[in-house]
């Protein structure tokens, strides 16, 4: 449904709910563990949520060149890309998860194996595929055994969220902001293609990588299939945790690629607990660094190439009453970095133009947020992020050049209100500044220059 340009922002019912049976955390909220692991209390439980939302976009429509009147791709909504106001599910999702055999039964082998499986009914990047159409009326979001046998090494394998950074790795009731940064929207969460649009220095300096695309034909959602190994150590009031992880890396929707090196991923996190809070709002002080690495190919390329993709990140987040007094403060900062098969956009920035990537590793960009919360009383919250996507900030020099970077500087003014804890309703504002600072070229200054501000308010209602 197509929302009204002029008409913004209208009354949200507020509702009531109830959620229970969260994994609750001695310590600061752990996400690894929350998501992988199962109180041994309970057996099978009901997860489920929703998040109407509506979005509207101020972009200008391209003034010059021959996509004149188009919109540039962030100027839309996902999973469209055709429109700017839109109402729609940004998630709905269902599923169970708890442990399978007798967890009082010391004998029992399935009483240390828990489970989680989710779907995902929204139309969104699981079941749509990027700048096409819907692809699966469900998608996939989670399919997982965590075997609990071995003390400092649990065992978790099938579908799941793969650490990362902590904006798409936490659970989504602590997600303080209807959109992902744009770093992590384009480099993290990423899209399969089956041909490039642009060449590699290795295979010459003229044509494309094999048959160039407008459609991905897959998605990531931060999720792969694969086995992991993880736990997390209590020391005092220290809480320290491990993931190593071999993925497929690949679209989690299709069959598994052929690939000589699978995906290999890293997490270390620290976490000191603070007075205060429980469950997934616990009080505390985290740091934590991720590291991802494997290999990509195109499979319309007649020379089979592989690239390399690298992405990692090191971040810190705190959430207590910091300052003193009786206010409760957020404090989050991450600094990330992408090598190689970086997402660049559709030609000429719009959809239906051939999607680029900077396949190889000279290819680097940087993202960098910091976030702000402040909670006014258990009711209000108000937030302030601050997020800086610099792409192709280093360039091989041969086919991407310095006038292909480009820097998107965001700013998120955001207010959260909480019937209950997994009730809430939040209003974001976002000020965008996109920027082709080495690039001259008028038509490329005016697509950039008409990525404007962006609405969203969003209900979150949690069932567990």
């Amino acid at each position: 449904m197509i929302f009204p340009r002029r008409i913004r922002l209208p009354c949200v019912a507020l509702l009531t709910g109830f959620i229970g049976g969260y994994p609750a955390a001695a310590l600061a909220v752990n996400w690894l563990m929350v998501q992988g692991t199962e109180p041994p209390q309970t057996k099978h439980r009901l997860v489920a949520f929703m998040q109407p939302s509506i979005t509207v976009d101020d972009s200008d429509a391209i003034a010059l060149g021959p996509n004149a009147g188009k919109l540039a791709a962030p100027a839309t909504i996902a999973p469209w890309f055709n429109n700017q106001e839109r109402i729609h599910f940004r998630r709905l999702r269902v599923g169970v998860r708890g442990n399978i055999g007798d967890t009082a039964d010391a004998a029992d082998f399935f009483g240390k194996v828990n489970y989680f499986v989710l779907f995902e009914l929204a139309p969104n990047l699981f079941t749509y595929d990027a700048f096409g159409e819907r692809a699966r009326p469900v998608g996939m979001d989670h399919l997982s055994l965590t075997f609990n046998h071995i003390p400092g090494a649990r065992l978790r394998a099938g579908l799941f969220k793969m650490p990362g950074p902590e904006e798409s790795y936490q659970g989504v009731i602590n997600i303080h902001y209807n959109e992902f940064t744009f770093f992590t929207a384009t480099q993290v969460l990423e899209r399969f293609v089956t041909g490039n649009q642009r060449t590699s220095p290795s295979a010459g300096t003229n044509g494309a990588i094999g048959i160039p695309t407008s459609t991905a034909y897959g998605f990531n959602a931060a999720r792969d299939w694969g086995l992991q190994v993880f736990d997390s150590f209590r020391q005092g009031p220290w809480d320290l945790s491990y993931a190593a992880t071999l993925g497929r890396g690949e679209d989690i929707h299709t069959a598994s690629p052929d690939f000589d090196q699978l995906e290999r991923y890293l997490y270390l996190s620290a976490e000191h607990d603070l007075p205060g809070g429980k469950g997934p709002f616990k009080h505390g002080v985290k740091g934590y660094a991720w590291h991802q690495q494997g290999k990509r190919r195109f499979d319309s390329d007649p020379l089979e190439q592989e690239f390399d993709r690298v992405r990692y990140g090191i971040g810190v987040r705190a959430l207590g009453t910091l300052f003193g007094g009786p206010r409760k403060h957020r404090l989050a900062f991450e600094w990330m970095h992408a090598e190689g098969m970086l997402f660049a956009g559709p030609v000429g920035g719009v959809k239906g133009g051939a999607l680029q990537f900077a396949a190889d590793r000279d290819n680097t960009a940087q993202g960098i947020t910091v976030d702000y919360g402040f909670y006014l009383n258990d009711r209000w919250e108000f937030d302030l992020r601050w997020a800086r996507n610099d792409l192709l900030r280093q360039a091989d020099d041969m086919i991407w050049t310095t006038g292909d970077r480009r820097v998107l500087t965001e700013q998120t003014l955001g207010a959260v209100y909480h019937a209950t804890p997994f009730n809430n309703v939040t209003l974001n504002y976002t000020f965008r500044d996109l920027e082709a600072p080495n690039e001259p070229n008028p038509v490329v200054q005016d697509v950039v220059g008409s990525v404007q501000g962006r609405w969203s308010l969003q209900w979150n209602y949690f069932f567990q």
